[in-house]
């Protein structure tokens, strides 16, 4: 996947039907989260949830509406 994002966040996402996360977009701006990001992917595969207020970062936030 590749293009520009409007926003300088990053992206973290189940993809269901291969069972794996993907976290992208953590380039430039978004690199000082590369920690959090890090522990949500970490919660993401070991409990299928995350603790934190993660669904900002879903990249259904991009579709038109």
């Amino acid at each position: 996947v590749t293009g520009v994002q409007t926003c300088a966040l990053p992206i973290c996402f189940p993809v269901t039907i291969y069972k794996v996360y993907v976290a992208s977009g953590c380039s430039g701006h978004a690199f000082k989260f590369s920690s959090v990001i890090g522990e949500i992917m970490a919660d993401l595969a070991m409990h299928g949830k995350s603790p934190l207020p993660i669904d900002f970062l879903n990249i259904t936030r991009l579709e038109e509406k």
